[in-house]
């Protein structure tokens, strides 16, 4: 199980509407902070008495990358009003940002702040944000970006009133959340228990004298996803409530998502798992046995033909160690209108061939000898067209073939490998 394949996506019903007489209020300047520009020379004191759009966005967020044109047309359309700003934060690196602004054509003052503190103090849960404030720092608007029109920004450099009626979009979490937001009452039950197990299984993380435990079982909060893992040298702990068994039993494994057949009674069964131990871990025959013999499963396997697909680097200058080396490496995945982002940070190449593969569902590995190196890649990989051409752009190739695998069929039921 790896960290960094994790990610909570959700479908939030997000009101855009005007702020009332409680609007935050800033000393601007003072309060609106940045630590470094990324594509402009602007300093925060340029801002004060200012009228100003901030759109809070990432490097690995869809629904942020695929809003950027709108933003641009209105930064455009409103381009000879010398006292309206348009500000594009994000509170990564700024190298790594630098590429993206780039790449997508940022043509708003793209900034970093690396502290995070403007995030906290806008109070930015969901990604894409976007604020309007007035010349003294008052939240006018908070919403989505795609609902911010001409005749908004008109109202607000003309002083007047900013309205807007709701609608349904589409955000993700700035950070996977420790409680996701509940609204249906039926599921409070899962949620507390996935809570308590979780703090069970974080009292056994932090445990010295417990040096290997397993747990493994037929999960009861079918509707709440979490997880964390960790590996150090020899040692590795890692947590994952009610994963898909299918997802699960591929990642155990080692093999694709499309290589696993299961029974009518398992294609909705979901697995809570926690193991906290060393190299035993790798030891795939030992994996598998648990994976059957705790959740009393059957497994069957034969050979069928399946489309390969090889990654290999063609321009070692193209790609670029990470710059968040003190991080742990992790992925995000993320959606909008269609569109796919699959963001990886800090991460070794060896295994993107596993994120990819979660992904797709497709067989991918390496052909070559990779070095330990860790890199962040942001790919654009709605088909796998796009994600050829995305991969291109950091000096990999994208190449496939066929060959015969083992297929793994799970039902009910216990037999003996």
């Amino acid at each position: 199980m790896k960290a960094f394949r994790n990610l909570i996506i959700y479908t939030l019903l997000l009101a855009s509407t005007s702020i009332d007489g409680h609007a935050q209020s800033l000393t601007p300047g003072k309060d609106l902070h940045f630590t470094a520009g990324i594509n402009t020379d602007l300093k925060p004191d340029n801002l004060k008495n200012k009228y100003i759009l901030l759109d809070f966005w990432a490097t690995w967020c869809a629904p942020c990358l695929e809003g950027m044109p709108h933003i641009n047309s209105l930064q455009k359309k409103f381009s000879q009003v010398k006292d309206l700003y348009f500000l594009s934060i994000t509170d990564e690196h700024v190298g790594k940002a630098k590429q993206i602004v780039e790449r997508f054509s940022f043509e708003t003052h793209a900034v970093s702040d690396s502290t995070g503190n403007l995030h906290k103090i806008f109070d930015i849960k969901t990604l894409p944000t976007a604020i309007l404030l007035d010349r003294k720092g008052t939240v006018k608007w908070k919403g989505n970006p795609k609902d911010i029109t001409s005749e908004m920004l008109e109202a607000l450099i003309n002083n007047q009133d900013i309205t807007v009626e709701s609608t349904k979009i589409q955000s993700i979490n700035s950070e996977p959340p420790a409680i996701a937001s509940v609204r249906n009452t039926n599921l409070v039950g899962q949620v507390e228990k996935a809570k308590e197990m979780a703090a069970e299984f974080m009292a056994i993380y932090n445990n010295p004298s417990i040096i290997e435990y397993l747990f493994l079982e037929r999960s009861t909060s079918n509707n709440f996803s979490k997880s964390f893992s960790y590996k150090h040298q020899d040692s590795r702990f890692t947590y994952k409530l009610a994963v898909p068994f299918r997802v699960f039993a591929a990642e155990l494994m080692g093999i694709s998502t499309s290589s696993i057949e299961l029974s009518d009674s398992l294609e909705n069964l979901k697995v809570d798992y926690c193991y906290k131990g060393g190299n035993r871990y790798l030891d795939s025959a030992w994996r598998v046995d648990a994976l059957l013999n705790k959740l009393n499963i059957q497994m069957d396997s034969n050979l069928h033909t399946v489309e390969v697909f090889e990654l290999g680097i063609f321009d070692n200058n193209l790609i670029q160690t990470s710059l968040n080396k003190n991080k742990n490496g992790f992925s995000r995945t993320s959606s909008s209108d269609g569109h796919q982002i699959i963001a990886v940070d800090n991460v070794p190449l060896r295994e993107l061939a596993d994120v990819l593969q979660d992904n797709f569902g497709n067989y991918f590995r390496w052909k070559g000898i990779l070095n330990d190196s860790k890199y962040d890649l942001v790919l654009k990989a709605s088909d796998l067209m796009e994600l050829k051409k995305s991969l291109g752009i950091y000096g990999i190739s994208l190449d496939s073939k066929l060959e015969k695998v083992n297929k793994f069929r799970f039902s009910e039921g216990r037999n003996k490998l």
